[in-house]
């Protein structure tokens, strides 16, 4: 759980050297096939083979023999549907790491200057998402002050939201992560992602995250 308010910061810094190394290795550098290692972060609660189809159940990890581990479940969705929207060396992340980060501002070791570098730069409707209602598109990044121009010239022509972005500006800059609650309080969520904020905050006492059932 501690770990999980430093990992935006850990993750960024490995993409733009990650990044690097590629761009300094390449000689021949096309235009449209230049390799690049993008970035998205989202969290769910996952319940590893549930022995019953119960309603209140939203994500589940099966393990198949013949493809090994399945991740199913909407927030699993949000996942590959924010994707889309992952640029080089930014971040895309889900609501519902947004709230958790949020929560955890009070914490002792917190990183709080992590508030200041998200942004919501759209609010775009996902397939299968809130019921069609606009998803806040929530970028990481730790270089607002040169936005939009830290954008690589090959993205702006080949990704129609960057364009989106930079003729309209950020959604919202100040008070990002406040205007993400409200979002959430009124898609009626706020009760579902307390509980998650709650089994999180309780691993801190009894084991690692990463031998919970929470991924």
């Amino acid at each position: 759980m501690d770990d999980l308010n430093h990992i935006l910061t850990k993750v960024y810094k490995a993409l733009k050297l990650t990044n690097k190394f590629i761009r300094d290795g390449i000689t021949y550098k096309p235009f449209k096939n230049f390799p690049s290692i993008k970035g998205v972060a989202w969290i769910a609660e996952l319940i590893r083979n549930p022995k019953e189809n119960k309603s209140e159940i939203k994500n589940v990890v099966i393990e198949n023999p013949n493809i090994g581990l399945d991740f199913i479940g909407i927030d699993i969705d949000i996942g590959f549907r924010i994707a889309q929207f992952s640029t080089m060396e930014k971040i895309v992340i889900n609501d519902k790491l947004a709230y958790i980060l949020f929560k955890m501002r009070d914490y002792e070791n917190a990183d709080n200057a992590i508030i200041s570098k998200l942004r919501i730069v759209l609010l775009e409707k996902l397939k299968e998402v809130w019921d069609g209602m606009r998803y806040p598109i929530i970028i990481y990044d730790e270089e607002w002050s040169d936005f939009p121009d830290n954008y690589r010239y090959f993205e702006k022509y080949q990704k129609d939201f960057i364009n989106q972005i930079i003729d309209n500006g950020v959604i919202k800059k100040d008070n990002c992560l406040e205007y993400i609650i409200n979002i959430i309080e009124d898609q009626d969520l706020i009760s579902d992602y307390e509980t998650l904020f709650k089994k999180l905050d309780e691993s801190r006492e009894t084991e690692p995250i990463s031998k919970t059932n929470l991924s």
